[in-house]
Formats: C-alpha cells, sequence, structure tokens
C-alpha cells in the first residue's frame, strides 16, 4: 500500500511541474509577445513606382505606405523619393492619389513640388494616368530643364514585421498542447 501511496504521490508531482512549465511558458509568451507588439499590429502595403524617361531609362523612384493617408485618400508623404539619384528631403506640396481598390494600378495622380536634400535643385512634376510632366529649377527659382516622363508598372511590397514571432508562438502553442 505504501508503494501505491509512493507512485501516486510522484505522479502528482510530475503533473505539477508539468503545469508549472504550461504557466511558465504562458508567461514567456506573453513578455516576449510585449517586445513584438508594439510594431504595427497589421501591416499595410507600399506602393513603388519608378521615374522613365520616354526612352525608358530609370531617373527616379517614389515609394508610399498607403497608411498615411489623408480622409479623402490622398497619400501625403513617401517612404522613398529619389531623383537623379538625389533623395528628396524638403517638401512644399505633394500629393498621390491611387485606386485602393486596385493597388497594382498605382498612381493615377501625382503632384510634387520639393527639394532635394542637398539643396541645389528643385523638382515640380505632375502625373495624370498616362502623361508626366517634370520641371527642375535652383531652389531660388530659376529654370534649368524640363522634360516628359512616364511610370513604371507599379510593385506592391507589404511588409511582415511579426512572421517570425507569429511562427514561434504557434509552434510553442503547439509543444504546450501536446506536453498537457
Amino acid at each position: 500500500m505504501l508503494q501505491v501511496f509512493a507512485k501516486t504521490q510522484s505522479i502528482t508531482i510530475f503533473r505539477g511541474i508539468s503545469m508549472l512549465k504550461s504557466i511558465l511558458f504562458a508567461v514567456a509568451t506573453v513578455v516576449l509577445s510585449s517586445f513584438a507588439l508594439p510594431q504595427t499590429a497589421q501591416a499595410t502595403p507600399i506602393i513603388t513606382q519608378d521615374f522613365l524617361l520616354e526612352d525608358g531609362t530609370v531617373f527616379g523612384t517614389l515609394s508610399v505606405d498607403i497608411n498615411n493617408i489623408d480622409e479623402l485618400g490622398n497619400v501625403l508623404e513617401w517612404e522613398v523619393f529619389e531623383l537623379f539619384g538625389l533623395a528628396i528631403g524638403e517638401s512644399f506640396e505633394f500629393v498621390a492619389m491611387f485606386d485602393p481598390a486596385d493597388l497594382f494600378t498605382g498612381f493615377s495622380y501625382l503632384y510634387f513640388d520639393v527639394n532635394e536634400v542637398s539643396g541645389t535643385y528643385a523638382f515640380q512634376g505632375f502625373w495624370d494616368t498616362d502623361f508626366g510632366l517634370l520641371d527642375i529649377y535652383t531652389p531660388d527659382g530659376q529654370f534649368i530643364d524640363q522634360g516628359l516622363f512616364v511610370l513604371s508598372a507599379a510593385s506592391v511590397n507589404v511588409p511582415e514585421p511579426g512572421t517570425m514571432f507569429l511562427l514561434l508562438a504557434s509552434v510553442g502553442g503547439l509543444l504546450l498542447r501536446r506536453r498537457v
């Protein structure tokens, strides 16, 4: 009888340790998730299009995060904006419009009046459906050049900030489920 009691006692202790491990795992998961959750909970698409000269030469890139839109659906800031290898910094006006039902069509309208970071050039451009015009000035307003451009086909990227965390959490959940 004493042996049966000892076996029952050790099984109870084993279950208690197993339960303690499960609780510790759950607490560790909650703590680790607090590091991942400050990132964007739902990743939003980033639309990227290249500026092309009439002969097809790429001279610039524009990427916008569609999460940064106003109440009318206009994108008012960019993630990456480069023209002729120069990063664009200061913006006097920037408006980009797109069709939210079909992001792969890219921008349907684009207007910008910007300076590049070093302050050597200012650019003013307009794009509507299939026609674009770009003016290049000095920052004090002296005209330098003008040209036509087109936009490339849009590429839409969706960043996945929490993918690895979700994968590890699901594997941990499966392991926990198997042990209990």
